[in-house]
């Protein structure tokens, strides 16, 4: 599994990373399309987790997350609607209009 992640996407994760904080990224089943992305922090690691490095901080996904975003962009945008990790699918079918959901 690939996961393409912006130079914008790792200097923000690396700003949220703290001591030994890590970003995560999950998949859950929900929202108005089906599938929907959850962003947090943890300081562990289960055995099924993939890890990512973002300059000197870390995104985490666990295998399931990312057979279902693979080949997916992660960047980090500023606009008129915030500030916010804009994740990219190339096999979504769908996603909502806020972007937090989508189907395959």
């Amino acid at each position: 599994m690939n996961i393409n992640i912006s130079a914008r996407a790792k200097n923000r994760i690396a700003q949220l990373c703290t001591n030994q904080q890590k970003v995560r990224l999950s998949i859950d089943a929900g929202g108005c399309q089906g599938f929907n992305k959850v962003w947090n922090t943890t300081d562990t690691l289960e055995p099924d987790h993939v890890l990512f490095e973002c300059n000197s901080g870390h995104l985490v996904i666990d295998s399931i997350s990312l057979e279902l975003i693979s080949d997916a962009t992660i960047d980090y945008v500023n606009d008129l609607n915030g500030s916010y990790f804009k994740v990219e699918i190339p096999g979504a079918v769908s996603t909502c209009g806020c972007g937090s959901s989508f189907s395959i």
